[in-house]
């Protein structure tokens, strides 16, 4: 599977073959290992802020029963993210990651006053 578009890049050797067809209304061909690429970048940026919004946000709020609430809000936020953009990844794989985030943010959330 080396293009994204099989089609255009059938349609770009007809063309060159003498077969005149407008290709201003055809996507464009990506490869797709550049698409996975730019996929991956996307999802380590997103997770990123989804980090850093977790810390800022709960360092924001002051009661500790409105932390927990939103704690649990931005985990299920992080569950559902991570499983759209993890792709084919094993159910163990996205558990380990929640439950990451969860350790993470619940030590977070007890040591802030």
């Amino acid at each position: 599977m080396e293009y994204l578009f099989h089609s255009y890049h059938d349609i770009e050797a007809n063309a060159t073959a003498g077969n005149t067809e407008e290709k201003d209304d055809l996507p464009p061909y990506v490869r797709y290992r550049t698409l996975i690429e730019i996929m991956d970048i996307f999802t380590c940026i997103l997770t990123s802020l989804l980090f850093v919004g977790a810390m800022f946000t709960l360092a924001a709020i002051g009661p500790l029963k409105i932390r927990i609430g939103v704690a649990g809000a931005l985990g299920l936020a992080f569950a559902l993210s991570a499983k759209l953009l993890a792709g084919a990844s094993r159910r163990i794989e996205i558990y380990a990651a929640i439950s990451a985030f969860f350790a993470v943010v619940s030590v977070f959330v007890s040591n802030t006053d």
